[in-house]
């Protein structure tokens, strides 16, 4: 669905991310983890190829949850900008500009300089448990709720270990997103991920949510899309309508 090398190149920038996490910043359990279409691919990659015979769909955007405690936001504002990030337009996102025939960082004066198509964007949205003064993050009711509730699991992405909200609270940010995107490829995105999670990720619990999208999950458009996306045939629609209808109604 994705340009490779973008998806390479936001692989590339998480596993640094979590390295330098390890090395400077010591966190403990439950103030940072991965949400978004990464924690979708850690949850669902192994059960879906064996499945399929094919890997998961990869994430051109990092999605993270922090939990506002003063000390570790500090030092995560210290990392991300130090990385390369920029503040970007929305106030939750920081995004930094990389130079498509170098694979390497660039500010964005010498973005103006360059065609927009040797320019990769990699988007970091950073989603918390509540407001501070120290950075701009998306205040999350979801984030709250699995934060508070300590319900995590931990997956490992190229040897790096990593905390993941459980499923079901993974689907319910997924779906909000699903209900709320303007942005048509970031919702069949989404689409993909909610019907992955659903029979790829071992969930254990379907939450409420599912129902608030079930209409839109299971019109033509979108179950053609997942069919042609995960499984390579978009006549297959008639089987991933019939499969979610068993759970969504």
């Amino acid at each position: 669905m994705y340009d490779p090398v973008e998806t390479d190149i936001s692989k590339k920038i998480l596993l640094r991310i979590l390295e330098i996490l390890e090395n400077r910043a010591r966190i403990e359990s439950g103030k940072f983890g991965l949400v978004g279409g990464w924690a979708v691919y850690l949850y669902v990659n192994e059960n879906f190829m064996r499945a399929t015979g094919k890997e998961y769909l990869k994430s051109r955007d990092i999605d993270v949850f922090v939990k506002c405690e003063n000390a570790f936001l500090k030092r995560f504002k210290k990392i991300i900008f130090s990385m390369g990030f920029v503040t970007s337009g929305y106030y939750f996102r920081y995004q930094m500009i990389i130079d498509r025939n170098t694979l390497k960082p660039i500010s964005e004066d010498e973005s103006k300089r360059k065609p927009v198509f040797g320019l990769i964007y990699v988007f970091l949205d950073v989603f918390g448990d509540s407001k501070n003064e120290i950075l701009p993050l998306w205040e999350n009711d979801t984030v709250k709720k699995f934060v508070g509730e300590k319900a995590f699991n931990s997956r490992e992405i190229n040897g790096k270990a990593i905390i993941l909200p459980k499923q079901e609270h993974l689907l319910a940010m997924k779906c909000e997103s699903f209900l709320q995107r303007d942005n048509k490829e970031k919702r069949m995105k989404d689409a993909c991920d909610i019907y992955a999670l659903l029979f790829y990720s071992g969930m254990e619990k379907i939450p409420d949510c599912v129902k608030k999208i079930s209409e839109k999950m299971l019109s033509e458009e979108v179950a053609e899309f997942i069919a042609q996306e995960l499984f390579g045939d978009k006549y297959r629609a008639g089987l991933v309508k019939r499969n979610l209808l068993n759970i969504l109604k």
